[in-house]
């Protein structure tokens, strides 16, 4: 039911539970602070087959009903490593810092089976500008093998060449800019590598073409007060 301001609360969709544990160290004599998470979480809602339909046939079939097999519940785990790899100045908690986050799921129930992302992360470097960071990371998001047969199997049933999605990564640099206490730019650039998972480009007449590689620039505005 809606608030009197339109708000959506969602209260009988089926639960979602997700729990982890954490585990902070330090490493060397410097002791250098880190951290590794490791949970799991679990989806009690009926998800869509990604590759057949109710009647077990592929999706592709022009035979199937084209109502997808609905599986009940659903889950996945995950991990996040954090790392402080240098100090700026003896004591200083900035410097330069290492993050790593993985996760894997069912491979008929999701498009993505597999995600790994990671990066570095640099602060302190300037004394003029103490809060200004800079970072660059990378992400690979894999497309489930249940996703991929769907995609061979239109190969089969249309006899074209269409193309089959494996993956989808993103390289990413980026600086953040303290113009003043309470107010940061931050300037984006981002090229991505197989949009979609290399998806069929559907302004492509004989959709046997994937989506080209794309690149992205942007800039982000925060204000704190």
């Amino acid at each position: 039911m809606s608030n009197p301001h339109g708000l959506l609360f969602r209260v009988n969709d089926p639960p979602w539970w997700i729990g982890q544990l954490k585990y902070s160290f330090e490493i060397g004599e410097s002791k250098l602070p880190a951290t590794i998470t490791g949970g799991g979480w679990y989806h009690m809602m009926s998800f869509a087959d990604q590759r057949f339909s109710a009647d077990g046939l592929s999706l592709a079939d022009p035979n199937s009903s084209g109502d997808p097999l609905w599986l009940r519940r659903n889950n996945g785990v995950f991990m996040v490593y954090e790392q402080l790899l240098a100090r700026a100045a003896p004591g200083s908690d900035k410097g330069i810092a290492f993050f790593m986050r993985a996760s894997v799921s069912p491979s008929d129930r999701n498009l993505i089976s597999t995600y790994v992302d990671g990066g570095f992360l640099f602060t302190g470097f300037s004394e003029r500008h103490p809060n200004d960071k800079f970072g660059i990371a990378a992400t690979y998001a894999r497309i489930s093998d249940s996703a991929c047969a769907l995609d061979r199997d239109v190969q089969f049933v249309t006899g074209t060449p269409y193309p089959i999605r494996d993956y989808e990564a993103i390289l990413e640099v980026t600086y953040q800019h303290e113009v003043k206490p309470g107010f940061l730019l931050q300037p984006v650039f981002q090229y991505v590598v197989h949009p979609a998972g290399g998806a069929v480009d559907p302004n492509d007449a004989t959709q046997t073409h994937r989506i080209k590689d794309g690149v992205m620039v942007g800039v982000r505005t925060t204000i704190t007060y």
